[in-house]
């Protein structure tokens, strides 16, 4: 190296080693933060995709158990049989995470959301049935208690060609815990699913 290209080089002086601590103190913290939020809000996107899986599975499960004028006079009602098939199902969500679950018929109110801006309290609506979850069920393994409304499985249209088959919809509520709370300690994730009954041979397409 020459004698000029030496000369040339310049050693951090103090005041500029400073100026880079200063620069780093400030950046540090908000990319801490963008870090953070990327963890948080990537376990509140796979515990909302877990809840829409939950809800789908539900609906189709609903779905393909259309009327049996048989077994719905006095077996296990609809709409258990329906929040019984996706017990299983909410081990893929934190433990405790899940509130309660609602199957109900959308074509009853016209939305199929929320029916009637009721909050999902069915009360004494049919057909609305609503389940909470009690944690305590089934050795700690939780599962679905029925707390209101109820749905009628006679009252089911399933017959192919119908201009008024019936619908179900299975709508699931979570609340997913924070993990740091920066952001809240809680967030409430909901999912619905609506699907049309599968359609059943003559004779036993309609309660």
């Amino acid at each position: 190296m020459s004698w000029s290209l030496r000369r040339n080089r310049r050693t951090p002086r103090s005041g500029e080693r400073g100026a880079v601590a200063i620069e780093a103190a400030l950046i540090f913290p908000v990319v801490l933060m963008l870090g953070v939020g990327i963890i948080e809000w990537s376990l509140v996107l796979r515990d909302q995709i877990e809840l829409t899986s939950l809800a789908r599975a539900g609906a189709r499960a609903a779905s393909s158990l259309a009327p049996d004028p048989t077994a719905a006079t006095g077996g296990v009602p609809f709409s258990q049989q329906v929040v019984a098939s996706i017990t299983q199902a909410t081990s893929a969500l934190p433990q405790g995470s899940v509130q309660y679950a609602v199957v109900y018929e959308p074509g009853s109110t016209g939305l199929a959301g929320d029916p009637g801006g009721i909050g999902f309290d069915c009360g004494s609506a049919s057909p609305c049935a609503r389940y909470d979850w009690d944690a305590s069920l089934n050795g700690g393994r939780g599962g679905f208690v029925a707390t209101s409304g109820a749905w009628d499985a006679l009252g089911i249209n399933a017959c192919l060609g119908s201009s008024d088959m019936s619908d179900v919809a299975v709508y699931v509520r979570a609340d997913h815990a924070m993990l740091t709370g920066l952001f809240g300690s809680t967030r409430g994730l909901s999912a619905f699913t609506v699907m049309r009954f599968d359609p059943q041979r003559p004779g036993r397409c309609s309660g």
